[in-house]
């Protein structure tokens, strides 16, 4: 099991680290942007697809995971 940065959005340290905020991360402003910019090149290489962007940002290890999100994203719009 991989350790997690347990802050506002949970990150891998190794992905944390390619985008240079790993000891930050734990900051709202920080981390939001750090995983929103993840997400966002998620989402991009799988050519807008949300459910293969989501597959992409957990890593692959629960094909459920896409539609778990989705599901509650509906209370988001």
């Amino acid at each position: 099991m991989q350790t997690m940065y347990p802050c506002v959005i949970e990150m891998v340290p190794s992905v944390a680290a390619k985008i240079d905020f790993p000891t930050e991360l734990c900051d709202p402003e920080i981390g939001l942007d750090a995983g929103c910019a993840i997400l966002k090149k998620k989402l991009d290489g799988a050519n807008g697809d949300v459910r293969q962007g989501l597959l992409h940002w957990n890593g692959g290890a629960d094909t459920e995971y896409p539609d778990k999100v989705m599901k509650r994203m509906v209370a988001y719009h």
